[in-house]
């Protein structure tokens, strides 16, 4: 066989696609092209799944009735400095469903640990301009919310009759300890499986927010946004 010439070398590199070039590559080193088919697939499969996890789904972890409020008045949501590392994995265009825990409302005998609405997160993760607080902690940095879905006052989805299902709880018997964070991670079985129940429980969150900032705000509240309105 005889050697090409600088030009037609030079002429093929140029119309060769990244593949063709990859493939004779494969050949002169003796290797086999599914060897390079493999790697490729791998990289588009990671591709995929950075794509993935960039749109996150998480259960928001409500333990605070006034916190909750004001979440669901001021479409806010805030972080103290101790959830702050796993907040700034929120972007915006995550799924939120806003779990409600038995002690929100203050009386744990009487309530269940419920799944009441959904959101989405309509900003990026930053510093709040003036912290909030709730009891005794405060919290500097937060996000914005659209709130999509929510459940009349007192109603639903009962966690714990579904942890058996899901895969964010692997030890099921004592699946309360993953509910230790503000964050937790749902993958798309967990997070359509609440969906659907949360689905046939759920109202226009207009119909719905006016009981549940009743109940969680102290009378002489009145959040930023009704006071714009009022104005």
């Amino acid at each position: 066989m005889s050697e090409e010439s600088p030009g037609v070398r030079l002429r093929r590199s140029r119309s060769e696609t990244d593949w063709q070039r990859g493939h004779r590559q494969d050949e002169l080193l003796g290797r086999s092209p599914l060897t390079r088919l493999e790697q490729t697939r791998s990289e588009d499969c990671q591709l995929a799944w950075r794509r993935v996890l960039a749109m996150g789904s998480y259960l928001l972890v409500l333990g605070d009735r006034q916190a909750l409020a004001w979440i669901l008045a001021d479409r806010e949501m805030a972080f103290s400095e101790v959830s702050a590392r796993s907040a700034q994995r929120l972007r915006s265009g995550d799924n939120l469903l806003l779990y409600t825990t038995r002690a929100c409302f203050r009386n744990p005998g009487r309530d269940r640990g419920r799944v009441v609405g959904q959101a989405s997160v309509s900003s990026e993760v930053r510093q709040l301009a003036a912290p909030v607080t709730f009891g005794e902690r405060m919290y500097t940095i937060g996000c914005s919310l659209s709130l999509h879905l929510l459940t009349p006052f007192g109603t639903g989805v009962e966690l714990t009759d579904y942890v058996r299902q899901m895969h964010a709880f692997p030890k099921a018997d004592v699946w309360m300890i993953y509910l230790r964070r503000t964050l937790v991670a749902l993958d798309d079985h967990d997070y359509n499986l609440l969906m659907r129940l949360l689905t046939e429980l759920a109202v226009e969150p207009g119909k719905a927010i006016p009981e549940y900032v009743a109940h969680g705000t102290p009378p002489r509240y009145q959040s930023p946004r009704r006071r714009r309105a009022v104005r």
